[in-house]
């Protein structure tokens, strides 16, 4: 397959398998990005992995901020009607999350809970 079948093919099947493009389109990339060595507070250039994700982290460290919750401002109730008009029980069927898991994309990443497609839909 020439280059440009091959490019025409990745192209054409993008909405089905993005990974694939995005892979080809990576490799295409010639700037390869990497954490260069930093200085630290006594003027070292330092370039160990380790003690530049400390330093990294140190310094992101120092810029975000702690919230106290007790000073965290109170949400305003806007909901303006009956108490018995509220959405108080909600049914969710099996065949609901069938159709939901079903709808998914096989070639997504897991998320925060490291959960993949697969591992849902079986």
């Amino acid at each position: 397959m020439a280059k440009s079948d091959f490019e025409r093919k990745i192209a054409k099947n993008i909405q089905k398998n993005s990974k694939t493009f995005f892979k080809y389109a990576w490799s295409k990339t010639t700037v390869k990005s990497s954490v260069r060595p930093l200085i630290d507070d006594n003027n070292v250039l330092i370039s160990d992995d380790q003690k530049m994700g400390q330093m990294l982290n140190a310094f992101f460290a120092s810029v975000c901020t702690t919230e106290c919750p007790d000073d965290l401002p109170k949400g305003k109730n806007i909901f303006h009607g009956n108490e018995e008009d509220k959405l108080s029980s909600y049914h969710i069927s099996l065949c609901m999350v069938k159709a939901k898991l079903l709808k998914l994309k096989m070639n997504k990443a897991p998320g925060v809970d490291l959960v993949g497609t697969r591992m849902l839909r079986n």
